[in-house]
């Protein structure tokens, strides 16, 4: 274990047993207001209580710190690591393109070009990035998928197509 990150260990004890300490002064300069029967900026429970009060503070804010700084550390290092290993995988740069042509397909090629010639560049070169089969087969299958797409929307359900 390294040097630093054992002294964030030993820090958050050190918090956790000031916190308790602080709350077992306070508690008692609880009962000593109680007990002394007078005001309460007269007792002699008052100066322990704001001291207590300041400790138990102090001992949060540092037991906070360092684990945020502990979490904080962890989740970036298994972050790093799962990004690692997240983009070396290539079903997962796979999926990033069939996303970039996929935008593509939407803001670029479907507002520039008819319907029917925006599917069939999409659907050739989704196919053809994934490798699904043979350059005819793509062209055959996306000629087909394309054509019975505008058959059945336009001709069958008189639906026209962006």
């Amino acid at each position: 274990m390294k040097l630093k990150q054992k002294h964030q260990y030993l820090d958050i004890v050190t918090a956790v047993v000031l916190s308790a300490i602080s709350i077992y002064i306070i508690t008692e300069s609880c009962w000593i207001i109680k007990d002394s029967k007078v005001k309460l900026y007269t007792s002699p429970g008052l100066m322990p209580l704001i001291l207590g009060i300041f400790l138990l503070l102090c001992s949060l804010i540092l037991l906070k710190r360092n684990i945020e700084k502990l979490v904080l550390k962890k989740i970036l290092s298994n972050f790093k690591l799962l990004f690692e290993s997240f983009i070396r995988d290539s079903n997962t740069i796979n999926i990033l393109k069939g996303i970039i042509f996929l935008a593509i397909y939407v803001f670029l090629l479907v507002p520039n070009f008819r319907f029917w010639l925006a599917s069939l560049i999409f659907l050739i070169s989704i196919m053809s990035i994934f490798r699904a089969t043979s350059l005819v087969r793509i062209c055959i299958i996306s000629i087909l998928s394309v054509v019975s797409i505008n058959v059945l929307f336009q001709v069958i359900f008189h639906v026209p197509l962006p």
